[in-house]
């Protein structure tokens, strides 16, 4: 994943967290990541807001986290599942739901 000034691909969401358990977790801490995933949507991004969603994935993230001239960095895990279009939704009403507010506040506070 890649952005430049907003414009690229990212990760938003962390939904239906789950925990490792057993060997499963414990072989994820062995290796250096966390015992936790999470469900994440992929999405192509302009100036930071999510435009197109490309795909829904299982993340797992690795427990160290590397700081760098440009920001955080982190290493991920990505399986990709079904899409969870609710997830989408609510992205796109995040991202998008405050125009509808400002639309309205314009035309109640216009002379």
């Amino acid at each position: 994943m890649y952005q430049f000034n907003g414009i690229g691909t990212t990760l938003y969401g962390k939904a239906r967290k789950q925990e490792l358990a057993g060997e499963v977790g414990a072989a994820a801490a062995q290796t250096g990541y966390h015992p936790t995933t999470y469900q994440a949507v992929k999405w192509f991004t302009f100036i930071f807001l999510p435009v197109v969603p490309l795909g829904t994935y299982r993340v797992i993230q690795a427990s160290d986290t590397n700081y760098s001239f440009t920001g955080e960095t982190t290493s991920l895990h990505m399986v990709r599942v079904p899409w969870d279009w609710r997830q989408v939704a609510v992205h796109y009403a995040i991202g998008y739901g405050w125009i509808p507010l400002l639309i309205l506040y314009n035309a109640v506070t216009a002379p």
